[in-house]
């Protein structure tokens, strides 16, 4: 999916049943809110479950990328950001860094990277 989708739609909706983030794996119980994109990418339909604060840096992150091919692809947000890191620059360094450009806080990145993120 490199290419811009045909079309494409994101809305906020409510869990009726649980559900897995496709950035970070972690459970959107019922009840949880979460956002729903989908989308045609080279006329195949397809469809991303992100809890709302991987949505949330997923898009910041996207908005800090003037390339379309260097923006976060679904499922793609963590090896977005180990595409970034260079042997200098990681950890909390690192994360602030992103944290202020993006204009999120450091703890939802840390929530999409999870804590052993540089330690792989």
């Amino acid at each position: 999916m490199s290419d811009a989708p045909s079309a494409f739609r994101q809305v906020t909706r409510t869990a009726r049943k649980v559900h897995k983030c496709c950035e970070c794996s972690s459970p959107i119980s019922p009840g949880d809110k979460y956002v729903y994109s989908s989308g045609i990418w080279e006329r195949e339909p397809f469809g991303f479950k992100q809890c709302l604060i991987c949505a949330e840096v997923s898009n910041a992150a996207a908005a800090i990328t003037d390339d379309y091919d260097d923006k976060p692809t679904f499922s793609g947000l963590k090896d977005w950001f180990a595409n970034q890191v260079c042997r200098e620059f990681q950890g909390d360094e690192f994360v602030a860094v992103f944290a202020r450009d993006m204009q999120v806080s450091p703890e939802k990145i840390w929530h999409v990277l999870g804590r052993d993120f540089f330690d792989e």
